[in-house]
Parts: C-alpha cells; structure tokens; sequence
C-alpha cells in the first residue's frame, strides 16, 4: 500500500499516468499484460495507454520489458 501512495503523491506526473502505474503495480510483476487489458483495467484507450507508457518509460519510472508477443513484462519504478 505505501507504494501506492507514492505513485499517489507524485507531483510530476499527471493523473492518467497515476491509473496506470496504479493498475500495473497491482499486477503480479511476472505477468504479462497486453495493451487491450490495460485498456480495459484501467478504462482508457489503447492510445492513450500506449502514449503514457511511452511518457513514463521516457521517464524512467516504467521498465517495460518487450517479449516480441502483444504481452510485455512492466516493472514500476517508484
């Protein structure tokens, strides 16, 4: 829970981004997720989804980690 409420208390990064650091931090880091799930989880686009990912990983909060299937591996940094 205390690392949700850094992703929460972030100030540098706007409150889409937080949905998705939320979401995926909930997701066991060993699970790959596609880009339609994260969509779904977290009520967003599928463009949207992939521009804040590439904003975070941008970023360095977000390792993602491509496997070369429509899943990848995400790691949250905070």
């Amino acid at each position: 829970m205390e690392e949700i409420h850094k992703i929460i208390e972030r100030e540098n990064i706007t409150s889409t981004q937080k949905i998705l650091l939320i979401v995926l931090k909930v997701i066991p880091e060993n699970k790959p997720i596609s880009l339609t799930d994260l969509s779904f989880y977290t009520s967003l686009t599928r463009q949207t989804v992939v521009s804040n990912l590439k904003m975070l990983e941008d970023a360095d909060l977000l390792q993602v980690i491509r496997n070369g299937t429509s899943t990848n591996l995400y790691k949250v940094k905070i």
